[in-house]
């Protein structure tokens, strides 16, 4: 469609916003833990997120498997 007198130019943003995303939801409580083992992949994640002893997070191995205070993403109902 031609528009007398407007013009479109794609301009590369000049500063950098956040790199948190602010689209997901988040759910915070507290929930009770089955008695099963820790799945391997939610270790994972949080083993790549920081939650170890080494990590950012500063976590014990008993910690992860307990989870106990860590954050845990929710992937299905």
């Amino acid at each position: 469609m031609f528009l007398p007198g407007i013009t479109f130019a794609a301009l590369a943003p000049t500063e950098t916003g956040l790199t948190s995303r602010a689209d997901v939801a988040m759910f915070v409580g507290c929930v009770a833990r089955r008695a099963a083992e820790v799945p391997p992949a939610l270790k994972a994640t949080l083993t790549r997120d920081g939650w170890t002893k080494q990590g950012l997070f500063k976590s014990a191995d008993e910690r992860l498997d307990s989870l106990l205070n860590l954050p845990v993403p929710v992937e299905s109902w």
